[in-house]
């Protein structure tokens, strides 16, 4: 039930995706293969999530929001099946820098493991 709790007071569209996988580097030099086999499990249930029979109202019920936000939040989401590319990790420093959140921008390619070719 949506209790009015938060008022929306402006929108701020971000350079980055909304769900990124994230691994420190020794998991993924420890156990790759685990990585990878997740990131093919995620890839396939969100292939076609959003063709799920009646998801705005599983995702409404189970959140307790109401059907018009579920429907306004799935029209603008989506779930990508590549890599996040080094241009979009320059973007999303860029912003991050802009915002004082970070200090300094990294080489994109340092901080990218590409699963899928």
């Amino acid at each position: 039930m949506d209790q009015g709790i938060f008022r929306i007071i402006g929108e701020c569209p971000t350079p980055w995706p909304c769900f990124v996988i994230a691994v420190r580097n020794d998991v993924l030099e420890n156990d790759e293969a685990s990585i990878k086999t997740i990131l093919e499990i995620i890839n396939k249930e969100t292939s076609d999530f959003k063709n799920t029979s009646g998801l705005d109202h599983i995702i409404s019920e189970r959140y307790h929001q109401k059907l018009e936000d579920v429907h306004q939040w799935l029209s603008v989401t989506e779930w990508c099946q590549h890599n996040i590319s080094e241009k979009e990790v320059d973007l999303i420093q860029n912003q991050l820098l802009k915002l004082n959140l970070i200090e300094s921008k990294k080489l994109s390619s340092k901080l990218l493991h590409n699963f899928i070719k």
